[in-house]
């Protein structure tokens, strides 16, 4: 009897101490994985108190600054005293003082990559993929497609009020448009790749027409001189317009016909555009050489006037779609 119990009393002492080891096992891994989480929401503090290399790795995956590409994120990794360098090297700062709206870094305005404090910064849409001066931060008006260089949602509302709406002009609160600007660019990728196929039939069209004159006038293989032998009506609330490119431009307001500009040549400092500038237009009621109109050519499937605005006092400013200029 005595041998019995001592064996029941043995097994449940090692019952006990099993299930006692299975406890102590579950809360290490239970504590494992909550240090780990905690470790990795925690790695941009972690940064700025360990060195080495692998301190850049972890910064990378989790640093996020406000206006800055992600290609430019190594430099805003802070030195081993949690200090950020200005990008041209005229001073360092505490890392809490990047984008927190005062100038420490004036000649390059690389503290302030999301804030308007400094006058050479510049603020980078991601989704955009383009930089936007800094002035344009926090103005009222949504220039990345997802908005988020209007951050100050309530400052931003605010110096905009009152100012009239536009499709091309979105005020803050802004709405996140960038599916739609994906869908535009791949829609004028469609137009551009039409587009260039109904140029090849254009420069076709003015083989033995061209003089070795008249080539740099009409585009580098010809293909505005189709343009040169047309002539395109416009009317709006105002007056009406009769556009002949390379030869004229008429308006007639209130009965009355003005010149706004006659022959044509190509304004080569503007490289992004093709702009051709027609001037030696009516000089009534304009200062110096009298009125000029400037027209805007685009990539389009057809030739058709768009847009026409009086953008200064005689300066008229015509948007033109050409398959010409695909």
């Amino acid at each position: 009897m005595g041998v019995r119990r001592l064996i029941c009393f043995r097994r449940r002492r090692w019952s006990r101490y099993l299930c006692l080891l299975v406890f102590a096992t579950v809360i290490y891994f239970i504590f494992q994985g909550t240090y780990l989480r905690a470790l990795n929401n925690n790695s941009t503090d972690k940064l700025e108190i360990d060195g080495g290399d692998s301190i850049k790795v972890k910064h990378e995956k989790s640093l996020t600054i406000l206006g800055v590409r992600s290609d430019d994120l190594l430099h805003y990794v802070p030195d081993k005293d949690g200090m950020f360098h200005c990008i041209d090297g005229s001073a360092k700062v505490p890392m809490r003082a990047v984008n927190d709206e005062y100038c420490d870094c004036p000649l390059d305005g690389s503290d302030e990559p999301g804030t308007d404090a400094c006058p050479h910064a510049r603020f980078y849409c991601e989704h955009n993929s383009k930089f936007l001066p800094s002035g344009k931060v926090n103005d009222g008006i949504c220039d990345c497609c997802d908005g988020s260089d209007e951050w100050k949602i309530g400052l931003a509302s605010v110096k905009v009020k009152g100012f009239p709406l536009s499709d091309v002009i979105q005020h803050a609160p802004c709405v996140d448009t960038c599916s739609k600007l994906v869908d535009r660019e791949r829609e004028d990728q469609r137009v551009r790749q039409i587009g260039l196929r109904l140029k090849q039939q254009y420069i076709a069209r003015a083989q033995g027409h061209l003089s070795k004159n008249s080539q740099d006038i009409y585009g580098k293989q010809g293909e505005f001189y189709q343009l040169s032998k047309e002539c395109f009506d416009h009317a709006d609330y105002a007056a009406s317009y009769h556009i002949c490119p390379f030869n004229k431009v008429e308006q007639t307001q209130n009965g009355h016909m003005f010149k706004l500009g006659s022959k044509g040549q190509w304004d080569t400092s503007r490289v992004d555009k093709l702009v051709l500038v027609m001037m030696g237009g009516d000089r009534r009621g304009c200062p110096g050489d009298g009125r000029r109109t400037e027209i805007e050519f685009s990539c389009g499937l057809s030739n058709s006037i768009t847009k026409l605005f009086e953008e200064e006092k005689c300066v008229y400013t015509v948007h033109f779609l050409t398959p010409a200029a695909c």
